[in-house]
């Protein structure tokens, strides 16, 4: 019977030690499930931060697009009035030229040279006053480096990389006054 009790001792013991092997296998793989656990949790954060940095980065674009086409719809009214002031503005000279060919009975070819003459350099200026080739409202009033083009108001050039003429990298920039 003592053999029994020795052999059943070393049987406890044997479990014992089988048992406690097992625990210890089975807390570092709960320890390595826990830890990545920890990591994707960290990643979850890290994810929803991001995302929110980028959502409030596109709000931002959206504000920012919103923004532009309303100044961009100021501008085109803009031009859109001065066509249209132009256009009144050749008329009136077309009815200046149309009611001075009525009224005169002997009007020479130079006289009528010199008036179209005249009107032609007129809409020549019209249409080469030195404007802004970005923003077509503003007068040049700035200098791009190094390709030294004057094609730009400074308001339009500070927000270029290029040169909008010859494409060269904008280095600097200087303003030019009249």
């Amino acid at each position: 019977m003592m053999q029994l009790e020795k052999d059943l001792t070393q049987q406890q013991v044997k479990f014992a030690d089988i048992e406690q092997h097992l625990n210890y296998e089975l807390q570092k793989q709960l320890d390595k499930v826990e830890n990545k656990n920890l990591v994707l949790k960290k990643d979850i954060v890290d994810l929803k931060r991001e995302i929110d940095h980028l959502t409030g980065k596109l709000e931002n674009s959206q504000a920012d697009i919103t923004q532009k086409t309303k100044a961009y719809s100021r501008q085109l009214g803009l031009l859109q009035d001065k066509c249209q002031a132009q256009q009144q503005h050749l008329a009136q000279r077309f009815q200046q030229l149309s009611l001075f060919i009525d009224k005169s009975d002997s009007i020479d070819s130079d006289q009528i040279r010199n008036l179209a003459l005249k009107l032609v350099a007129e809409i020549r200026e019209m249409d080469q006053k030195d404007v802004c080739v970005v923003c077509v409202v503003e007068k040049t009033n700035c200098v791009l480096l190094p390709c030294r083009h004057h094609v730009t108001c400074t308001k339009c050039a500070s927000r270029l990389n290029t040169c909008p003429f010859c494409r060269t990298c904008i280095q600097d920039r200087i303003s030019t006054f009249e």
